[in-house]
């Protein structure tokens, strides 16, 4: 159930009791696309100044911010992270040759908007959480205000806020962050310590290709990988035999004629040791990032799935 106003009072020291300073109400959430697959949600502000005459003489500079929780289906609440208004807010009279609009209410803003970043990853655990439903979003509001040469806290009558989103409006959202245009699938990659046998040679092959890959060089990256294929590969001498076509074949061989894949993409990347391969066809070849990325990935996939197991 949605619950998005409040009033702020403030205690200044040394005071013991608080006055109503600012009312905030929770109106329209936006977003923003940053790079990086990363993203904010930004919610519109509407902040009417409730103080009293004697705080009106003089500027009055906010600092607003909440903490963020969100709860789907599930029932159970996640902190997202801290919202803030990024810049300060002022309330103050306006100036004795203001040209404002005479409509103007110079204590009321609806501009501000307190602004929560997000990754792709965030994005991955709200879906889980959602499971297609809607989502409520609480927020913790607190703050600080500046005024006479004082500073005091800022104390919500209501401190916890509920804005729900529904489930249209969330996907709407999400295809606003630009979220859905990527598959995201986490594969760790694993260290060679605690590895054994040539499942650990394959994590070191790996590292070296990861190495290689921050540097730009795609083939270096792909060419590091084919020794942890091919340990992989030594791992499973003599255990499978049957063909790629074969339908009775079980999953760990299905899994195996994979490997076998990768390791002949693998194979067309340079060979420094052995000449007789400078100049086919398949060493020519151009090796963009998105190549390097998929036999990284499902190399750290293979890996993965043998979990240090001894061959």
């Amino acid at each position: 159930m949605n619950n998005r106003d409040t009033l702020l009072s403030v205690q200044f020291p040394p005071a013991t009791s608080t006055e109503p300073f600012l009312e905030l109400d929770l109106r329209d959430i936006y977003t923003n696309v940053l790079l990086g697959r990363r993203g904010q949600l930004q919610v519109l502000t509407k902040l009417v100044f409730k103080a009293g005459d004697e705080y009106r003489k003089d500027q009055s500079v906010f600092e607003i911010w909440a903490d963020v929780r969100v709860q789907g289906q599930d029932g159970v609440p996640s902190n997202l992270g801290r919202a803030a208004i990024p810049e300060p807010v002022f309330f103050g009279p306006p100036a004795a040759h203001s040209f404002a609009p005479a409509h103007l209410d110079p204590w009321t803003r609806v501009v501000d908007r307190l602004t929560l970043d997000l990754d792709h990853r965030q994005l991955d655990e709200i879906e889980q959480k959602r499971r297609g439903g809607s989502l409520t979003f609480t927020f913790l509001v607190d703050g600080t205000v500046q005024c006479g040469g004082r500073v005091g806290k800022l104390y919500a009558a209501n401190h916890q806020l509920t804005y729900d989103v529904s489930a249209s409006d969330w996907v709407q959202l999400l295809a606003q962050l630009g979220y859905g245009s990527y598959v995201t699938v986490e594969v760790p990659l694993m260290s060679p310590n605690g590895l054994i046998g040539e499942v650990q040679k394959a994590a070191k092959a790996l590292m070296e290709a990861q190495a290689a890959f921050r540097r730009g060089d795609y083939e270096e990256a792909v060419a590091d990988c084919r020794p942890g294929i091919e340990a992989l590969e030594a791992a499973d001498k003599g255990k499978f035999s049957l063909k790629p076509w074969d339908r009775t074949a079980g999953k760990e061989e299905r899994f195996y004629w994979i490997q076998r894949s990768l390791l002949s993409v693998a194979h067309v990347a340079h060979h420094p040791n052995d000449p007789a391969l400078a100049d086919t066809e398949g060493a020519r070849s151009r090796w963009e990032r998105e190549d390097a990325e998929a036999v990284m990935v499902i190399l750290a996939a293979l890996i993965r799935r043998r979990g240090g197991r001894t061959p």
